[in-house]
């Protein structure tokens, strides 16, 4: 019996739109029903993927440790890490240490034993470190674009030295 934890993660507002904690768990879940996986625990985490240490991921880590699971499922690479450095981590001090299997379910079961596949895991690292700071680029652009056009950045509290007329994205200082 393999048993699997169903791993989802997000890092902003922004992603639940398009691809949401329980999005992701539920085709995580679906994927690991045509494996004929057990599911041994549903972890959401609201956390960057630039970090090793955190909070849905620790619980998972405990988890591995335990041996209460021997699988991990994804979504895809980049919900589980968003750096070269952490998933060199997550190889080495999980994975590989206790013998985990580790499935995306954009690509099926993930090699991370043979140079090949350690190889191509890596790869994908790189390109879902470039897209990820890629991405902070364009939003931090995105903001200074619409404080430059009188557009406060944002909603909630008026920040110090802005005063707020009009609403959502017709918001003038």
């Amino acid at each position: 019996m393999t048993r699997a934890i169903l791993y989802a993660r997000v890092s902003s507002d922004e992603q639940n739109k398009g691809s949401s904690p329980d999005d992701q768990i539920r085709r995580c879940g679906e994927y690991a029903r045509t494996q004929g996986f057990t599911v041994v625990a549903e972890i959401r985490d609201d956390y960057t993927g630039y970090e090793f240490e955190r909070p849905g991921f620790d619980k998972v880590r405990q988890m591995i440790a335990k041996k209460e699971a021997d699988t991990l499922v994804c979504l895809s690479g980049d919900r589980l890490a968003r750096t070269v450095f952490v998933v060199g981590r997550i190889s080495s001090e999980l994975l590989r240490r206790y013998r985990v299997n580790l499935h995306f379910v954009s690509r099926g079961r993930v090699d991370y034993d043979s140079p090949e596949g350690e190889f191509i895991m890596l790869m994908e690292a790189v390109g879902n470190q470039y897209w990820g700071t890629k991405a902070k680029e364009v939003m931090k652009n995105g903001r200074r674009a619409l404080v430059q056009d009188g557009i406060k950045p944002g909603q909630g509290p008026t920040l110090y030295g802005y005063a707020k007329s009009g609403d959502r994205k017709e918001t003038r200082e």
